[in-house]
């Protein structure tokens, strides 16, 4: 099946205004002005695309690319945390391990508990800030 990346990244626009219109404020107040209107345009403006081709949808891990991942409580939001290994969860590798790893760090955030709490393997990451 051959996707069109024009017709894809129409639709990927589409869902979302309509995620913004219907769905955001709910979920981030903050990005409502004092009227209660969204700041779309500041939205819309980010980089957005759809990922048509399967090795798109991989993040990989570049050298020298560490510092631009988020952190599982790094949103910037109060009532968001990220979870997956795009994120900056100390083995920052494209793997399982990794995701399982923030997932972990994103839950020990929610609930109010050190970065590492109970995550069993940390100590590879003071470990290997000796190398670096």
């Amino acid at each position: 099946m051959t996707i069109d990346p024009v017709a894809a990244h129409a639709l990927v626009a589409e869902h979302a205004e309509q995620f913004i219109d219907e769905r955001l404020t709910v979920l981030l107040p903050g990005l409502a002005d004092e009227d209660g209107s969204v700041r779309r345009d500041e939205i819309l403006d980010t980089y957005s695309r759809a990922n048509v081709d399967p090795s798109d949808r991989y993040v990989q891990s570049l050298p020298g690319t560490d510092e631009l991942r988020l952190r599982p409580d790094g949103s910037g939001f109060d009532n968001l945390y990220l979870a997956g290994d795009w994120t900056d969860n100390g083995l920052n590798a494209g793997c399982i391990e990794a995701a399982v790893l923030s997932g972990l760090q994103a839950a020990n955030a929610i609930l109010g508990h050190p970065r590492h709490h109970r995550i069993l393997g940390t100590y590879l990451d003071s470990f290997a800030s000796r190398f670096v």
